[in-house]
């Protein structure tokens, strides 16, 4: 009875909604390290030469734009997501 109990809270736990880390920047910063080291040497010249950086510093990116707001004069602002603000101590 106890290895179906086992087994059991295994699949319960396997089937639970996780968190992801590719949800914020240091899961977009990982993805980014690992897409750099598979390309080759030509398509990491070619991305910088594009980006101006890496994919691993360009990973994050869209986490800081999806926090620019249009202002009604037309300026745009910044305001970092409470995760990151929470993160940096701010």
């Amino acid at each position: 009875m106890s290895r179906l109990a086992a087994t059991f809270s295994l699949l319960v736990a396997l089937l639970l909604p996780q968190g992801a880390f590719a949800w914020n920047a240091t899961g977009h910063q990982i993805v980014g390290s690992i897409a750099d080291q598979l390309l080759t040497v030509n398509a990491s010249r070619q991305v910088k030469l594009l980006l101006g950086v890496g994919l691993r510093e360009a990973g994050p990116w869209l986490d800081c734009v999806k926090s620019v707001r249009k202002q009604p004069d037309g300026t745009l602002s910044y305001s970092p997501p409470k995760s990151l603000t929470e993160k940096w101590g701010e």
